[in-house]
């Protein structure tokens, strides 16, 4: 194989290989990045699950546009199952929640 070749395929594995801007722990508020009674607890984003207190996602689908991604998930919230479709923008230091008609805007917590 070329030189090129093989450099080019390095960049794109390297490419590949980096977390994508909404992986992370998020909360709506820094002081929540740290749950405590009444608050809810961080949400967790890999490229592949939502874990939330609400509800708990496995992504079928990232698409990148831009400064955000387009996901497709299967779902469960309690008793309820289904497909969901929602997008994921990081803006600066914040990340966008984009899912049906709401927007909730969220800071990354410290590891």
């Amino acid at each position: 194989m070329p030189l090129l070749s093989l450099l080019a395929l390095l960049s794109v594995g390297q490419a590949m290989a980096q977390p994508l801007p909404f992986e992370g722990r998020w909360a709506m508020k820094l002081e929540w990045c740290v749950a405590k009674d009444g608050q809810p607890p961080p949400i967790r984003l890999t490229a592949k699950r939502l874990d939330a207190i609400v509800m708990t996602c496995d992504f079928t689908s990232v698409l990148p546009g831009g400064v955000s991604h387009r996901v497709e998930a299967d779902c469960v919230a309690g008793k309820d199952r289904g497909r969901e479709f929602f997008g994921f923008a990081k803006l600066d230091d914040r990340l966008y929640w984009n899912w049906g008609s709401r927007t909730e805007g969220y800071v990354r917590c410290p590891d």
